[in-house]
């Protein structure tokens, strides 16, 4: 066993980037969106028509270059059998060269748990192309419904996965993107798992169809012990909540979820275990309500009971997994993560040999996540629990502290925290300046700013409240990463993912856990450093400093104007903006926050834009109702406002290791803010 300190670990390197500008006229929306992230959206104009004549390899690779230079299409080759959408800078113009494919006639031998679902093709493309890319492959047969599809390319090393697939044309082809363009690529799909995956959904919702595939249970969380009374010992669920979740989890098992997370529920459990007639009153009630779920077993999720009750818990859930599979059905039992040596009520050793498996649910502050979670491992494997039989539950949400508790937080909302903004001072006349404050990253304020925390292994910021000093753990790919190889390292069974739905506002953390439930291991990243530090920019104007707290200089002529700071993760980039009012008399005295916090969409992977030649002003001048001392109302050559605290990624502060063994999925370009928009979002 590994008892490696996974911190001394791989660095993401970023990549080559430069701000980006959408389309001249756009204003940075329209169908760009406020930040202009929507140009960065992959498209499919044009589809090629089969070769009827079964001649050559026509119709069956399509190539589209990821569209990031001013959304406009640069060049556009048709040479069959793959057409291609040149991003345009990335070495050529895309107009003087080729590209094309070869089917081979026999695949290299594929690893264990892999089967071929298309031939595998060599690609060459001439250097005018480079960068992201969608791709579409056409399949030897339609895909079976539930199969786990993704891109492969073959090399020295074997077969490598590139990425998912999203099935198309009918289920005749397969389409995905890629960080570059392989050498050849074919698609294989997945027909055994390193360790196992379950998704933890709630009542009605349905698991994120981009790692689904790969599950093998779906738990809905839809029911509880009933109250006392006449009740005692019974299940409340509610019906048709495993509906939508049946109908989209393919062939993974679905389980009906019974929490006692709340007092009331964790009193009605304490009654049950205390009563041998309650208890097994309760396990027929639990059998009854999964049958008339329609669902494939039970997630058993009590994590308050009491120490005294230790024996009959672990009597319980062996007569309810006795009754369970006499009935067909299966079981699972989450056990919570015990604050010291004392595992109060749950026996791992017995709670296993009973159930078909054990879920470890960490603790809710994340600042204590390793240091509880390891040594509870390691106290149970040392006591001769088989801890291939437990898994891992991982949380897409992040975390806040604070003195009234731990509370659960969006990516979304944990970025608006972090980008929250307050204009200091009164309003102001021409070349006057003013303070900016990002409020929860001031560290003049006693702030901590946006950092890694080791302890935590998350991105994290402290921040100061009135009801006293907060917290904010954020939950992303990099965090993910060093809990897997946590899972890794103790030789767990796998893993399961809670608030598993497709959501938005979530972090994209499936990239990082397929890898690990395909291939059994995990390779922790940390973040590159500059992308944690705020980046402001202005309509016009200058921004003097850097960090939390900066001073905007206004123009020399009066108007509106917009003030942007923009926080990242590492991976997803958020802004808020401020308006100030430039006056040359009578000045009004109320910015107005004009933007919200808005997180980019689900980062495409790898765009490289093309830098912002010249800044966009976004402010129409107001005229003054006194004559203005300018001597033409037209704006002034003034210097560029762009603060650009980082010009290259080259200089970074952080060490960098070594190269990460995954291909960088940072899309992200450099977060240095530009008039009209801030950096495009980083790949997951």
């Amino acid at each position: 066993m590994r008892d490696r300190d996974p911190l001394s670990t791989i660095r993401q390197r970023p990549e080559p980037f430069e701000p980006f500008e959408p389309p001249a006229g756009s204003g940075g929306g329209g169908d760009y969106g406020e930040f202009g992230y929507g140009a960065y959206e992959a498209r499919d104009p044009f589809r090629e028509p089969r070769d009827e004549d079964g001649g050559g390899d026509r119709g069956l690779l399509r190539v589209i270059g990821v569209m990031a230079v001013l959304g406009a299409i640069i060049a556009i080759l048709i040479l069959p059998p793959i057409s291609l959408l040149d991003r345009g800078g990335g070495g050529g113009d895309g107009g003087g060269g080729g590209i094309s494919t070869s089917a081979r006639g026999e695949l290299p031998p594929l690893s264990q748990g892999l089967e071929a679902r298309s031939d595998l093709y060599d690609i060459s493309v001439d250097s005018g192309f480079s960068g992201p890319a969608e791709l579409t492959v056409r399949l030897n047969g339609p895909a079976s419904a539930g199969e786990h599809l993704g891109f492969y390319t073959h090399g020295g090393d074997g077969w490598t996965r590139l990425g998912p697939i999203a099935i198309v044309d009918g289920g005749n082809a397969a389409q995905g993107q890629v960080q570059e363009v392989p050498a050849n690529i074919a698609v294989l799909a997945r027909t055994a798992f390193a360790r196992s995956l379950a998704l933890i959904v709630e009542a009605g919702q349905t698991p994120d169809p981009a790692v689904v595939s790969a599950a093998g249970i779906v738990s809905v969380r839809a029911a509880a012990p009933a109250a006392g009374g006449e009740e005692a010992g019974g299940v409340t669920a509610e019906p048709g909540a495993l509906a939508a979740a049946r109908a989209a989890s393919g062939q993974a098992a679905v389980y009906l979820g019974v929490s006692a997370a709340d007092p009331a529920s964790a009193a009605a459990v304490d009654a049950i275990l205390a009563a041998p007639g309650l208890a097994t009153r309760h396990a027929e009630a639990l059998i009854a309500a999964a049958a008339a779920a329609g669902a494939d077993g039970l997630h058993v999720d009590y994590p308050l009971v009491d120490a005294a009750r230790r024996g009959p818990f672990g009597a319980f859930a062996a007569q309810l997994a006795d009754r369970a599979r006499a009935s067909g059905l299966g079981v699972v039992v989450s056990v919570p993560t015990p604050s010291g040596s004392d595992f109060g009520a749950y026996d791992w050793a017995a709670l296993s040999a009973a159930a078909d498996g054990l879920w470890l649910t960490p603790p809710a502050n994340r600042g204590v996540f390793y240091e509880r979670v390891e040594p509870a491992l390691a106290a149970q494997r040392d006591a001769g629990v088989d801890l291939g039989a437990v898994s891992l539950v991982i949380d897409r949400r992040s975390r806040e502290r604070s003195a009234e508790g731990v509370r659960a937080l969006s990516l979304r909302d944990a970025l608006a925290l972090a980008s929250a903004l307050r204009l200091t001072g009164a309003a102001i006349g021409p070349g006057e300046g003013v303070s900016v404050a990002a409020v929860n990253l001031d560290r003049e304020a006693g702030n901590s700013g946006l950092h890694w925390d080791d302890t935590a292994r998350a991105v994290s910021f402290a921040y100061a409240h009135r009801g006293g000093p907060r917290t904010v753990w954020i939950e992303n790919r990099y965090s993910a990463s060093f809990r897997l190889d946590l899972a890794s390292r103790y030789g767990l069974g796998g893993v399961a993912a809670a608030a598993a739905s497709a959501d938005a506002s979530l972090p994209d953390l499936w990239e990082t856990v397929l890898a690990y439930v395909e291939d059994g291991a995990a390779s922790p990243l940390l973040p590159y450093g500059p992308y944690l530090r705020p980046q402001w920019s202005a309509s016009d104007g200058v921004i003097e400093g850097d960090g939390g707290l900066v001073v905007w200089r206004a123009p020399q002529r009066v108007g509106a104007y917009d003030l942007t700071l923009v926080v990242s993760d590492g991976v997803v980039f958020v802004g808020q903006r401020v308006t100030q009012r430039v006056a040359g008399a009578a000045p009004d005295s109320a910015p107005a926050i004009a933007a919200t916090s808005e997180p980019t969409p689900e980062p495409t992977p790898e765009p490289t834009p093309e830098p912002t030649p010249e800044p966009t002003p976004e402010p129409t001048p107001e005229p003054t109702p006194e004559p203005t001392p300018e001597p033409t109302p037209e704006p002034t050559p003034e210097p560029t406002p762009e603060p650009t605290p980082e010009p290259t990624p080259e200089p970074t502060p952080e060490p960098t290791p070594e190269p990460t063994p995954e291909p960088t999925p940072e899309p992200t370009p450099e977060p240095t803010a530009t008039p009209s928009s801030p950096p495009g979002p980083a790949g997951n």
